[in-house]
Protein backbone atom coordinates (compact mmCIF):
# COMPACT_ATOMS: atom_id res chain seq x y z
CA UNK A 1 0.00 0.00 0.00
CA UNK A 2 1.12 3.33 -0.54
CA UNK A 3 1.60 4.87 2.68
CA UNK A 4 3.41 8.03 3.62
CA UNK A 5 6.44 6.27 4.03
CA UNK A 6 6.27 4.32 0.81
CA UNK A 7 5.76 6.93 -0.83
CA UNK A 8 8.46 9.05 0.23
CA UNK A 9 10.62 6.04 -1.10
CA UNK A 10 8.95 5.81 -4.20
CA UNK A 11 9.07 9.76 -4.78
CA UNK A 12 13.26 9.09 -3.76
CA UNK A 13 13.36 6.83 -6.35
CA UNK A 14 12.00 8.51 -9.57
CA UNK A 15 15.02 9.16 -11.90
CA UNK A 16 13.30 8.44 -15.00
CA UNK A 17 13.20 9.94 -18.53
CA UNK A 18 10.64 9.93 -20.67
CA UNK A 19 9.02 10.15 -24.10
CA UNK A 20 6.19 13.07 -24.24
CA UNK A 21 3.06 11.96 -26.72
CA UNK A 22 2.58 15.13 -28.95
CA UNK A 23 0.14 17.42 -27.91
CA UNK A 24 -0.61 19.16 -31.43
CA UNK A 25 0.72 22.40 -32.67
CA UNK A 26 1.85 24.79 -36.10
CA UNK A 27 3.58 22.42 -38.05
CA UNK A 28 7.36 22.41 -37.76
CA UNK A 29 8.90 21.11 -40.56
CA UNK A 30 7.93 25.19 -42.34
CA UNK A 31 11.11 26.41 -40.13
CA UNK A 32 14.52 25.59 -40.89
CA UNK A 33 16.73 28.19 -38.92
CA UNK A 34 16.58 29.31 -34.83
CA UNK A 35 17.21 33.47 -34.71
CA UNK A 36 16.83 33.38 -31.33
CA UNK A 37 21.14 34.62 -30.19
CA UNK A 38 20.45 35.30 -26.36
CA UNK A 39 19.42 37.36 -23.67
CA UNK A 40 20.68 40.72 -25.54
CA UNK A 41 17.63 42.23 -27.20
CA UNK A 42 19.60 44.29 -30.40
CA UNK A 43 21.98 41.53 -31.17
CA UNK A 44 22.09 41.08 -34.57
CA UNK A 45 19.88 44.36 -35.41
CA UNK A 46 20.66 45.97 -38.37
CA UNK A 47 19.44 49.58 -38.95
CA UNK A 48 19.28 51.24 -42.65
CA UNK A 49 21.38 52.75 -43.13
CA UNK A 50 23.77 51.49 -40.64
CA UNK A 51 24.64 53.22 -37.67
CA UNK A 52 28.03 52.86 -35.19
CA UNK A 53 25.50 52.39 -31.77
CA UNK A 54 22.15 51.18 -30.57
CA UNK A 55 21.05 51.77 -27.28
CA UNK A 56 17.36 50.60 -26.19
CA UNK A 57 15.56 52.01 -23.12
CA UNK A 58 12.50 51.62 -21.31
CA UNK A 59 10.70 53.24 -18.82
CA UNK A 60 8.81 52.13 -16.18
CA UNK A 61 5.79 53.67 -15.16
CA UNK A 62 4.63 52.19 -11.84
CA UNK A 63 7.70 53.91 -10.31
CA UNK A 64 7.61 57.32 -8.77
CA UNK A 65 8.90 59.30 -10.47
CA UNK A 66 9.01 57.20 -13.29
CA UNK A 67 12.50 55.27 -13.78
CA UNK A 68 14.17 54.64 -17.16
CA UNK A 69 16.89 52.31 -17.62
CA UNK A 70 18.90 50.94 -20.47
CA UNK A 71 18.02 47.40 -21.47
CA UNK A 72 20.27 46.78 -24.19
CA UNK A 73 23.56 48.27 -26.28
CA UNK A 74 24.90 47.22 -29.38
CA UNK A 75 28.29 48.65 -30.87
CA UNK A 76 30.53 51.56 -29.57
CA UNK A 77 29.13 54.70 -29.21
CA UNK A 78 30.20 57.58 -31.03
CA UNK A 79 32.73 54.92 -32.45
CA UNK A 80 33.16 57.44 -36.12
CA UNK A 81 32.03 60.90 -34.25
CA UNK A 82 34.45 64.07 -35.29
CA UNK A 83 34.63 65.25 -31.87
CA UNK A 84 33.35 65.09 -28.49
CA UNK A 85 29.64 67.01 -28.73
CA UNK A 86 28.27 63.63 -30.09
CA UNK A 87 29.23 61.94 -26.39
CA UNK A 88 27.92 64.90 -24.87
CA UNK A 89 24.37 65.00 -26.63
CA UNK A 90 23.84 61.29 -26.15
CA UNK A 91 24.80 61.45 -22.30
CA UNK A 92 21.97 64.30 -21.63
CA UNK A 93 19.33 63.25 -24.20
CA UNK A 94 16.12 63.04 -23.46
CA UNK A 95 13.19 61.61 -25.59
CA UNK A 96 9.31 62.28 -24.94
CA UNK A 97 7.37 59.63 -26.14
CA UNK A 98 8.07 55.36 -27.10
CA UNK A 99 5.59 52.80 -28.10
CA UNK A 100 3.99 50.81 -24.89
CA UNK A 101 4.87 46.90 -24.60
CA UNK A 102 2.65 44.65 -21.94
CA UNK A 103 5.15 42.88 -19.94
CA UNK A 104 2.60 41.42 -17.06
CA UNK A 105 1.00 42.57 -14.15
CA UNK A 106 3.30 40.40 -12.08
CA UNK A 107 6.46 42.04 -13.53
CA UNK A 108 5.17 45.53 -13.14
CA UNK A 109 2.75 46.31 -16.16
CA UNK A 110 2.77 48.05 -19.44
CA UNK A 111 6.38 49.68 -20.51
CA UNK A 112 7.38 52.19 -22.87
CA UNK A 113 10.61 51.73 -24.67
CA UNK A 114 12.50 53.58 -27.46
CA UNK A 115 15.72 53.61 -29.33
CA UNK A 116 18.50 55.71 -28.77
CA UNK A 117 21.55 55.95 -31.32
CA UNK A 118 24.61 57.05 -33.08
CA UNK A 119 25.88 57.61 -36.54
CA UNK A 120 28.56 59.29 -37.37
CA UNK A 121 28.12 62.99 -35.69
CA UNK A 122 24.53 62.16 -35.17
CA UNK A 123 22.71 61.56 -32.35
CA UNK A 124 18.80 59.78 -32.65
CA UNK A 125 15.42 58.90 -31.29
CA UNK A 126 13.34 56.20 -32.61
CA UNK A 127 10.10 57.09 -30.54
CA UNK A 128 7.32 55.30 -32.24
CA UNK A 129 6.72 51.59 -33.71
CA UNK A 130 6.47 53.28 -36.89
CA UNK A 131 9.77 55.11 -36.82
CA UNK A 132 11.20 51.59 -35.78
CA UNK A 133 9.80 50.15 -39.25
CA UNK A 134 11.38 52.98 -41.06
CA UNK A 135 14.84 52.59 -39.04
CA UNK A 136 14.93 48.75 -39.64
CA UNK A 137 13.27 48.80 -43.22
CA UNK A 138 13.61 46.51 -45.33
CA UNK A 139 13.48 43.73 -43.08
CA UNK A 140 16.10 41.66 -44.34
CA UNK A 141 17.42 40.11 -41.30
CA UNK A 142 15.60 37.82 -38.62
CA UNK A 143 16.77 39.02 -35.84
CA UNK A 144 14.83 42.47 -36.96
CA UNK A 145 11.77 40.32 -38.04
CA UNK A 146 11.68 39.10 -34.06
CA UNK A 147 12.31 42.59 -32.47
CA UNK A 148 9.93 43.91 -34.20
CA UNK A 149 7.45 40.67 -33.08
CA UNK A 150 8.89 41.38 -29.86
CA UNK A 151 7.78 45.10 -29.40
CA UNK A 152 4.36 45.51 -31.23
CA UNK A 153 2.35 41.73 -30.85
CA UNK A 154 1.44 42.06 -27.32
CA UNK A 155 1.46 38.72 -25.26
CA UNK A 156 3.52 36.67 -28.26
CA UNK A 157 6.46 34.82 -27.48
CA UNK A 158 8.77 33.84 -29.90
CA UNK A 159 9.89 29.72 -29.40
CA UNK A 160 13.43 30.11 -28.91
CA UNK A 161 14.12 26.26 -27.82
CA UNK A 162 13.64 24.97 -31.58
CA UNK A 163 14.05 26.76 -35.17
CA UNK A 164 11.47 29.31 -35.48
CA UNK A 165 12.13 31.04 -38.72
CA UNK A 166 11.12 30.36 -42.27
CA UNK A 167 12.38 32.87 -45.28
CA UNK A 168 9.49 33.92 -47.28
CA UNK A 169 9.01 35.89 -50.43
CA UNK A 170 8.48 38.68 -48.52
CA UNK A 171 9.93 38.41 -45.38
CA UNK A 172 9.97 35.97 -42.69
CA UNK A 173 7.63 33.43 -40.72
CA UNK A 174 8.27 33.54 -37.60
CA UNK A 175 7.18 30.80 -34.76
CA UNK A 176 5.34 32.17 -32.02
CA UNK A 177 2.98 31.26 -28.89
CA UNK A 178 1.09 32.97 -26.42
CA UNK A 179 -1.39 32.73 -24.00
CA UNK A 180 -1.89 30.51 -21.17
CA UNK A 181 -3.80 27.30 -19.85
CA UNK A 182 -3.93 28.26 -16.32
CA UNK A 183 -8.30 29.18 -15.76
CA UNK A 184 -11.32 27.87 -16.93
CA UNK A 185 -11.93 29.48 -20.53
CA UNK A 186 -8.27 30.18 -21.52
CA UNK A 187 -5.84 28.47 -23.58
CA UNK A 188 -2.51 28.42 -24.70
CA UNK A 189 -1.73 29.29 -28.46
CA UNK A 190 1.01 28.67 -31.24
CA UNK A 191 1.49 31.12 -34.00
CA UNK A 192 2.92 31.12 -37.42
CA UNK A 193 3.72 35.12 -37.66
CA UNK A 194 4.43 36.89 -40.87
CA UNK A 195 6.98 39.95 -40.51
CA UNK A 196 6.98 41.58 -44.29
CA UNK A 197 10.25 43.82 -45.83
CA UNK A 198 8.53 46.82 -44.71
CA UNK A 199 7.59 45.43 -41.26
CA UNK A 200 3.71 44.84 -41.37
CA UNK A 201 3.10 42.42 -39.19
CA UNK A 202 0.24 39.91 -40.07
CA UNK A 203 -0.64 36.63 -37.88
CA UNK A 204 -1.29 33.66 -40.58
CA UNK A 205 -1.73 30.70 -38.28
CA UNK A 206 -2.98 30.41 -35.02
CA UNK A 207 -3.61 26.36 -33.11
CA UNK A 208 -5.08 25.99 -29.91
CA UNK A 209 -1.86 23.57 -28.15
CA UNK A 210 -3.47 23.80 -24.91
CA UNK A 211 -7.11 24.15 -23.41
CA UNK A 212 -7.32 25.96 -20.05
CA UNK A 213 -7.06 24.01 -17.29
CA UNK A 214 -8.84 25.33 -13.95
CA UNK A 215 -6.39 24.31 -11.34
CA UNK A 216 -3.13 25.33 -13.26
CA UNK A 217 -0.90 24.50 -10.07
CA UNK A 218 -1.30 20.38 -10.21
CA UNK A 219 -2.92 18.82 -6.64
CA UNK A 220 -6.02 18.46 -5.57
CA UNK A 221 -8.90 20.56 -6.66
CA UNK A 222 -12.05 20.59 -5.25
CA UNK A 223 -15.26 20.26 -7.64
CA UNK A 224 -16.84 23.65 -7.98
CA UNK A 225 -13.25 25.58 -8.09
CA UNK A 226 -14.08 29.00 -10.42
CA UNK A 227 -10.62 29.34 -11.15
CA UNK A 228 -9.31 33.30 -11.46
CA UNK A 229 -7.33 33.62 -15.06
CA UNK A 230 -3.43 35.15 -14.59
CA UNK A 231 -2.57 37.85 -16.33
CA UNK A 232 -0.56 36.88 -19.40
CA UNK A 233 2.92 37.05 -19.39
CA UNK A 234 6.14 35.90 -17.78
CA UNK A 235 5.59 33.71 -14.43
CA UNK A 236 7.38 35.61 -11.50
CA UNK A 237 8.11 34.12 -8.13
CA UNK A 238 5.46 36.26 -6.91
CA UNK A 239 2.69 34.89 -9.59
CA UNK A 240 3.74 31.49 -8.99
CA UNK A 241 2.96 31.23 -5.47
CA UNK A 242 0.01 33.46 -5.74
CA UNK A 243 -1.44 30.64 -7.91
CA UNK A 244 -0.55 28.58 -5.28
CA UNK A 245 -1.75 30.18 -2.78
CA UNK A 246 -5.84 29.61 -3.91
CA UNK A 247 -5.35 25.99 -4.87
CA UNK A 248 -4.35 25.46 -1.38
CA UNK A 249 -6.94 27.53 0.06
CA UNK A 250 -9.35 25.46 -2.24
CA UNK A 251 -8.22 22.30 -1.30
CA UNK A 252 -9.22 23.46 2.40
CA UNK A 253 -12.87 23.05 0.35
CA UNK A 254 -11.71 19.66 -0.67
CA UNK A 255 -10.79 18.14 2.41
CA UNK A 256 -14.20 19.40 4.29
CA UNK A 257 -16.30 17.93 1.07
CA UNK A 258 -14.12 14.57 1.09
CA UNK A 259 -14.69 14.42 5.35
CA UNK A 260 -18.05 14.76 4.95
CA UNK A 261 -18.68 12.06 1.91
CA UNK A 262 -16.52 9.58 4.12
CA UNK A 263 -18.74 9.44 6.96
CA UNK A 264 -21.65 9.22 4.86
CA UNK A 265 -20.24 6.60 2.77
CA UNK A 266 -19.72 5.06 6.60
CA UNK A 267 -15.59 4.86 5.69
CA UNK A 268 -13.11 3.84 8.65
CA UNK A 269 -13.02 6.64 11.58
CA UNK A 270 -9.01 6.61 10.58
CA UNK A 271 -9.68 8.48 6.60
CA UNK A 272 -12.44 10.28 8.38
CA UNK A 273 -9.89 11.80 11.45
CA UNK A 274 -6.84 12.36 8.23
CA UNK A 275 -8.66 13.93 5.80
CA UNK A 276 -10.01 16.69 8.83
CA UNK A 277 -6.15 16.76 9.64
CA UNK A 278 -5.32 17.29 5.91
CA UNK A 279 -8.02 20.06 5.99
CA UNK A 280 -6.63 21.85 8.45
CA UNK A 281 -2.85 21.70 7.25
CA UNK A 282 -3.96 23.21 3.86
CA UNK A 283 -5.20 25.91 5.87
CA UNK A 284 -2.05 26.07 7.32
CA UNK A 285 -0.19 26.01 3.56
CA UNK A 286 -2.54 28.60 2.13
CA UNK A 287 -1.25 31.19 4.73
CA UNK A 288 2.40 30.19 4.09
CA UNK A 289 1.94 30.39 0.48
CA UNK A 290 0.21 33.42 0.76
CA UNK A 291 2.63 35.27 2.73
CA UNK A 292 5.51 34.02 -0.11
CA UNK A 293 3.34 35.57 -2.81
CA UNK A 294 3.25 38.97 -1.02
CA UNK A 295 7.05 38.66 -0.42
CA UNK A 296 7.57 37.98 -3.94
CA UNK A 297 5.70 40.81 -5.54
CA UNK A 298 2.54 38.72 -6.19
CA UNK A 299 -1.26 39.43 -5.53
CA UNK A 300 -3.03 36.38 -3.81
CA UNK A 301 -6.85 35.95 -4.85
CA UNK A 302 -9.04 33.60 -2.77
CA UNK A 303 -10.03 30.80 -3.49
CA UNK A 304 -13.92 30.70 -4.34
CA UNK A 305 -15.56 27.28 -4.92
CA UNK A 306 -19.68 26.83 -5.72
CA UNK A 307 -21.64 25.36 -2.69
CA UNK A 308 -22.48 21.34 -4.74
CA UNK A 309 -24.45 19.06 -3.44
CA UNK A 310 -24.00 15.58 -2.55
CA UNK A 311 -22.16 13.21 -4.78
CA UNK A 312 -23.01 9.27 -6.08
CA UNK A 313 -20.66 6.62 -5.36
CA UNK A 314 -19.07 6.59 -8.40
CA UNK A 315 -18.20 10.05 -8.99
CA UNK A 316 -16.79 10.07 -5.31
CA UNK A 317 -14.69 7.45 -6.51
CA UNK A 318 -13.73 8.91 -9.73
CA UNK A 319 -12.71 12.74 -7.99
CA UNK A 320 -10.76 10.76 -5.38
CA UNK A 321 -9.09 8.61 -8.11
CA UNK A 322 -8.01 11.68 -10.16
CA UNK A 323 -7.69 14.22 -7.81
CA UNK A 324 -6.24 12.32 -5.32
CA UNK A 325 -4.65 9.40 -6.27
CA UNK A 326 -3.06 11.17 -9.35
CA UNK A 327 -2.87 14.92 -9.17
CA UNK A 328 -2.28 15.34 -5.33
CA UNK A 329 0.48 12.56 -5.34
CA UNK A 330 2.41 14.44 -8.23
CA UNK A 331 1.55 17.80 -6.52
CA UNK A 332 3.47 16.07 -3.57
CA UNK A 333 6.09 14.47 -5.43
CA UNK A 334 6.90 18.29 -7.34
CA UNK A 335 6.89 19.48 -3.41
CA UNK A 336 9.40 17.43 -2.34
CA UNK A 337 11.57 17.89 -5.48
CA UNK A 338 11.47 21.85 -4.42
CA UNK A 339 12.13 21.06 -0.98
CA UNK A 340 15.58 19.79 -2.20
CA UNK A 341 16.46 22.29 -4.93
CA UNK A 342 14.88 25.75 -3.99
CA UNK A 343 18.27 27.82 -3.48
CA UNK A 344 15.85 30.21 -1.67
CA UNK A 345 16.86 29.43 2.43
CA UNK A 346 13.40 30.42 3.74
CA UNK A 347 11.39 28.65 0.67
CA UNK A 348 13.17 25.29 0.96
CA UNK A 349 11.83 25.38 4.40
CA UNK A 350 8.32 26.07 3.65
CA UNK A 351 8.61 23.16 0.38
CA UNK A 352 9.74 21.17 3.08
CA UNK A 353 6.75 21.23 5.58
CA UNK A 354 4.37 21.40 2.61
CA UNK A 355 5.76 18.06 1.15
CA UNK A 356 5.90 16.69 4.25
CA UNK A 357 1.96 17.21 4.56
CA UNK A 358 1.50 16.60 1.21
CA UNK A 359 3.04 12.93 1.08
CA UNK A 360 0.35 12.45 3.98
CA UNK A 361 -2.29 13.66 1.58
CA UNK A 362 -1.40 11.55 -1.21
CA UNK A 363 -1.08 8.59 1.26
CA UNK A 364 -4.91 9.35 2.28
CA UNK A 365 -6.10 9.31 -0.94
CA UNK A 366 -4.98 5.78 -1.75
CA UNK A 367 -5.50 4.40 1.58
CA UNK A 368 -9.18 6.31 0.55
CA UNK A 369 -8.60 4.24 -2.51
CA UNK A 370 -7.81 0.90 -1.93
CA UNK A 371 -11.31 0.96 0.58
CA UNK A 372 -13.48 1.72 -1.79
CA UNK A 373 -11.53 -0.59 -4.53
CA UNK A 374 -13.47 -3.56 -2.50
CA UNK A 375 -16.83 -1.93 -3.03
CA UNK A 376 -16.39 -1.69 -7.17
CA UNK A 377 -17.15 -3.93 -9.84
CA UNK A 378 -13.97 -5.07 -12.01
CA UNK A 379 -15.96 -3.02 -14.94
CA UNK A 380 -16.08 0.08 -12.58
CA UNK A 381 -12.22 -1.01 -11.26
CA UNK A 382 -10.98 -0.24 -15.01
CA UNK A 383 -13.51 2.28 -15.32
CA UNK A 384 -11.53 4.14 -12.31
CA UNK A 385 -8.37 3.07 -14.27
CA UNK A 386 -8.85 4.69 -17.58
CA UNK A 387 -10.01 8.14 -15.91
CA UNK A 388 -6.51 8.15 -14.23
CA UNK A 389 -4.78 7.10 -17.46
CA UNK A 390 -6.22 9.63 -19.23
CA UNK A 391 -5.49 12.55 -16.50
CA UNK A 392 -1.87 11.63 -17.05
CA UNK A 393 -2.09 12.04 -20.20
CA UNK A 394 -3.65 15.44 -20.04
CA UNK A 395 -0.83 16.28 -17.77
CA UNK A 396 1.86 15.41 -20.11
CA UNK A 397 0.58 17.74 -22.65
CA UNK A 398 0.31 20.19 -19.96
CA UNK A 399 3.87 19.99 -19.07
CA UNK A 400 5.03 19.77 -22.17
CA UNK A 401 4.35 23.59 -22.62
CA UNK A 402 5.32 24.09 -18.72
CA UNK A 403 6.94 28.09 -17.89
CA UNK A 404 10.87 28.14 -17.21
CA UNK A 405 11.84 26.92 -13.79
CA UNK A 406 11.98 29.17 -11.14
CA UNK A 407 14.98 27.69 -9.15
CA UNK A 408 14.81 29.97 -6.02
CA UNK A 409 11.39 28.05 -5.33
CA UNK A 410 13.11 25.07 -6.89
CA UNK A 411 10.61 24.54 -9.53
CA UNK A 412 11.39 22.42 -12.13
CA UNK A 413 11.13 23.66 -15.88
CA UNK A 414 9.73 21.29 -18.29
CA UNK A 415 11.78 18.81 -19.29
CA UNK A 416 12.42 17.89 -15.11
CA UNK A 417 8.69 17.73 -14.92
CA UNK A 418 8.13 15.84 -17.84
CA UNK A 419 10.56 13.18 -16.24
CA UNK A 420 9.32 13.41 -12.88
CA UNK A 421 5.89 12.44 -14.62
CA UNK A 422 7.29 9.79 -16.48
CA UNK A 423 9.18 8.39 -13.44
CA UNK A 424 5.69 9.07 -11.25
CA UNK A 425 3.73 7.08 -13.54
CA UNK A 426 6.14 3.84 -14.20
CA UNK A 427 5.99 3.95 -10.69
CA UNK A 428 1.77 3.05 -10.38
CA UNK A 429 1.91 0.77 -13.27
CA UNK A 430 1.07 3.53 -15.62
CA UNK A 431 3.89 4.35 -17.62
Amino acid sequence: MLDARNLKRLFKGILVASFVPGCGGVDRDQFTTNACTGNNDLDGLTATPAVDYMELRQTVAFSEPPMTEVIAKQGSACANASGTTCSDTLATLTVTGGWTRSSGFFDGGPTTRYLVFTRGDEVGAVASLDDLKKFLAPIENPRDAIFLIDNELSGHRVICEENNTAAVDDGFHILTTSGTACGEGSHRDEHVVHVSSTGVITVKETVVIEEGDSGCVIGRRPEGLIASNPPRGARSMGAYFAEASQLEAASVFAFERLEGELRTYRAPRTLVRDARRARNDEVRHARMTRRLAKKNGGTPVAARVRQMSGRAWMEFVKENAVEGCIRETFGALVATYQAQHATDEHIKRAMGVIANDETRHASLAWRVAKWAEARLSAEERAEVRALQRAELQRMRCHLSHEDAPLPAAGYPGRDESIRLLAGFSAAIGMG
